[in-house]
């Protein structure tokens, strides 16, 4: 899922989901072009660039239809640098269920993907409906985004409080694909529904899901 939830107005990461083969150096994120999965004619390579007016054609017409979808919202933070960090993610998924794995993708220009290092923990915190100016809040890029938010530490990352539902992570793998990064993250603790109801986000605007 590409998110379009923050567009031009913020600045920070609303993931896209990508596949293929990368790494973190020094604790930063550095896209580069990817070699081709395919060899065979025609066949696009990933991080090649094709044809840049039929792209912003192409990106406009994308950005509409993942509008379209309804996603969940959440909060990924992280220890950086000795100080707590966040960000709102909206591309995030189970990976895997043996062995527990969770992915979530960050842009590339994203403070925490600069300051977040492979092997260490992060908490994904799963936003509740009525936690809309939280998502907004950890959306922007800023320095002190959890100075007056209740939070405690959990598993070693940020947990926020009244959140949906927590997952603390541990970062394994970073997979670079176009302007994201995808984090592939190993499971190692996870409490579903603190709040009855989550945080959605669907054309524009935020909402929430209740089952009937």
């Amino acid at each position: 899922m590409v998110s379009v939830i923050g567009e031009a107005a913020f600045d920070d990461a609303w993931g896209g989901r990508a596949a293929a083969l990368g790494q973190l150096r020094s604790g930063r994120a550095r896209a580069s072009h990817l070699r081709a999965v395919h060899t065979g004619a025609g066949s696009l390579a990933l991080g090649q660039e094709p044809d840049t007016g039929a792209t912003e054609v192409l990106v406009a017409a994308f950005r509409a239809t993942m509008r379209r979808v309804v996603g969940g919202v959440c909060v990924v933070t992280a220890d950086v640098g000795g100080m707590p960090h966040g960000t709102t993610v909206s591309a995030f998924f189970s990976l895997s269920m043996r062995p527990p794995m969770m992915a979530v993708s960050l842009d590339n220009t994203s403070n925490l993907l600069a300051g977040i290092r492979v092997g260490q923990a992060a908490g994904i915190n799963i936003l509740a409906a009525g936690q809309a100016d939280l998502a907004l809040r950890f959306a922007r890029k800023s320095d002190d985004k959890l100075a007056g938010v209740a939070w405690t530490s959990d598993h070693g990352s940020p947990r926020l409080a009244g959140v949906h539902a927590w997952v603390a992570v541990r970062v394994g793998r970073a997979v670079p694909g176009g302007d994201h990064t995808l984090l592939l993250c190993e499971v190692l603790a996870s409490t579903p529904a603190e709040a009855p109801a989550p945080l959605t986000y669907h054309e524009g605007d935020f909402g929430t899901h209740v089952t009937p």
